[in-house]
């Protein structure tokens, strides 16, 4: 049942695994008679009935196996309370009955593996500390102990599975701090040497720069409409301040700006029309411009066009007296005619053709025998439009005609005299004159005598 170790673990008895051991209440294993003995192996031996109480009297015993017995319906022995040195014990997979062991109250086991008792946990469950509590398939019911915390220092791994244990995880058992898995170690930034990294001292690339303010290298210049309109001050510009060959007013030139005709007008019910002007000179901080385009708003456009009517448009180039040559879009629509009863007003194709060959005929008669000042002053008041209007009226009566875009499609050289013609004098009023009020009139003086 037992054999003698080698020299070198003289006095050592190992009982040896899977060997046809056989125990019987009549005939119990003795194994309190080897006084020196350690290492018990009695897993998947073939015992029957209980354990004896006279295993406690191997105080020096540190493991004890009793792993996959056969059939076996054991009573756990009490005596295991002196088993002082007893780092781990395997009696799982049996047919234990009874209570839970109290061996934790003097023993400490590091490695339990228990299974199929029919009690709840010790109250003194922490006083042996374990490092591996492993209590699974058993009857087990009732509350984890508070004394689970006792463990704190030793315990690496638990499990508690497939028993009826009722009530909450205790908050203390967060105080298991060397349990398993550990936190993993803080992260370490490499130190770098600072000889090897030449960008060290000159920051990060591409890095954060100074916001500068992208206003304090411009300047701002006044925008001059041409004296056909009656407000000359349109407004405000912002360019890049001459530096080095790049000179601001050469930045300024050619700009083109759009302004609402209202705006220009001083008149709200011209807020339809977009005036276009191009800056043609600087001088010193006002910028003269020029016409260069009329358009409509968008709304004005929608607005005109209804059902139940005709719209006819045409187009025309024309040259000025001074050499602008522009095309000229006129926009009418058909209305009724006085005693009208039926409700739509619709002309005939020939009619459309001869109105439209009457829209070419004057936009050209009217653009043709004038300069572009002229012409821009026959566009504010709507002149050529109520022209046509007469005009066809004997073809078939229109309203809301209007010349409802210009383009300037080429413009003759730059000549400063003529651009200043356009702007006459545009230096700002110094002064206000006022009226001197009736009570303040100065006295006549008398004449001198002689």
């Amino acid at each position: 049942m037992a054999k003698q170790g080698d020299p070198g673990t003289r006095g050592w008895h190992i009982l040896l695994p899977n060997e046809e051991i056989t125990s019987h209440p009549s005939n119990p294993l003795e194994l309190h008679q080897y006084d020196d003995l350690l290492l018990p192996d009695l897993s998947r031996a073939s015992i029957a009935g209980c354990l004896p109480e006279e295993l406690g009297l191997l105080k020096d015993l540190a493991l004890f196996h009793l792993y996959k017995l056969q059939p076996l319906l054991l009573h756990h022995p009490d005596s295991f309370i002196h088993l002082k040195f007893l780092y781990e014990l395997d009696i799982s997979n049996n047919h234990f009955r009874g209570p839970f062991p109290v061996l934790f109250s003097f023993c400490i086991p590091s490695n339990v593996l228990i299974n199929r008792f029919q009690s709840t946990l010790p109250d003194n469950l922490g006083n042996s500390p374990v490092s591996v509590f492993v209590v699974a398939n058993n009857d087990i019911r009732g509350c984890i102990p508070p004394s689970l915390a006792n463990m704190a220092e030793t315990l690496d791994e638990i499990v508690l599975s497939d028993m009826d244990l009722t009530g909450c995880l205790r908050q203390d058992t967060g105080l298991l701090r060397a349990r398993s898995p550990s936190p993993p170690p803080p992260l370490q930034t490499p130190i770098m040497a600072v000889g090897k990294n030449k960008r060290i001292s000159k920051g990060k690339k591409g890095g954060k720069k100074k916001a500068a303010d992208p206003f304090s290298k411009k300047d701002w210049y006044d925008i001059k409409a041409p004296s056909v309109f009656s407000v000359k001050n349109v407004g405000k510009t912002l360019v890049t301040r001459t530096q080095g060959t790049k000179i601001a007013s050469e930045g300024l030139k050619h700009r083109v700006f759009e302004v609402s005709l209202a705006d220009l007008q001083g008149d709200e019910d011209n807020a339809y029309r977009k005036i276009r002007l191009r800056a043609e000179d600087v001088q010193g901080r006002n910028v003269l411009t020029n016409f260069w385009g009329m358009n409509f708003t968008t709304d004005k456009l929608r607005s005109l066009v209804r059902k139940w009517q005709t719209l006819i448009e045409a187009h025309v180039d024309v040259k000025t007296t001074d050499n602008y040559t522009l095309r000229m879009f006129c926009i009418g629509f058909t209305k009724r005619r006085p005693n009208q009863v039926k409700r739509t007003t619709y002309a005939q194709s020939s009619q459309i053709r001869q109105i439209r060959r009457k829209m070419r005929e004057i936009m050209t008669a009217q653009a043709a025998s004038c300069d572009l000042k002229e012409l821009v002053r026959k566009f504010i008041p709507e002149s050529i439009g109520k022209e046509i209007e007469k005009a066809t009226s004997s073809i078939y009566p229109l309203q809301n005609v209007f010349i409802r875009k210009v383009k300037i499609l080429k413009a003759p050289k730059f000549d400063l005299g003529k651009l200043m013609e356009v702007h006459g004098d545009y230096s700002e009023d110094v002064g206000v004159k006022l009226d001197r009020p009736a009570e303040e009139t100065m006295a006549e003086a008398p004449a001198e005598t002689a």
